[in-house]
């Protein structure tokens, strides 16, 4: 594939997804600069990737699919530099050890829940409505309750 053939199949098969890919990186950009920075890198990622791609047979399924992992592996990184409450700015090596050990059990609870339960349960505590989730994860609104139900009995079995 040509360099003008790999632009012109992403303009024309990638590009008109744009508005997918901004939905699901708004459940993670904590801003617009931040949601536009996510945007970027899936692009460059996938455009990189477009001649592994060209005979898939479900685009769109593709696409939500490597922009939903690319946000939650950065969601992930940016969980290892939470802000903390009592002043500390960021995660370092420096911590104590038992902030370490609170840290490391909840991520690893958190790790345990399947991918569409994290992201209803991130977006819901960044204050998106139900719909709104329930658009991202391409789910019935109904469905979105029951799915945070059984995340956050997990999450109690799993403490």
């Amino acid at each position: 594939m040509t360099t003008e053939e790999k632009h012109i199949f992403f303009n024309e098969k990638i590009y008109p997804y744009r508005g997918l890919i901004s939905s699901v990186c708004r459940s993670f950009g904590k801003d617009e600069m931040s949601v536009e920075d996510l945007v970027q890198s899936i692009f460059l990622r996938i455009y990189n990737k477009v001649e592994s791609v060209k005979n898939h047979t479900n685009l769109k399924l593709w696409v939500l699919v490597v922009s939903r992992n690319y946000c939650i592996n950065q969601f992930r990184k940016e969980s290892l530099r939470l802000n903390v409450q009592n002043g500390l700015e960021y995660y370092d090596k420096d911590m104590t050890y038992n902030l370490k050990d609170v840290l490391a059990d909840r991520l690893q609870v958190f790790n345990k829940l399947k991918s569409n339960e994290k992201i209803a349960l991130y977006m819901t505590s960044q204050g998106y409505k139900y719909i709104e989730v329930a658009k991202v994860l391409d789910i019935p609104e109904g469905t979105v309750g029951s799915l945070l139900f059984r995340a956050k009995e997990k999450i109690e079995k799993l403490k």
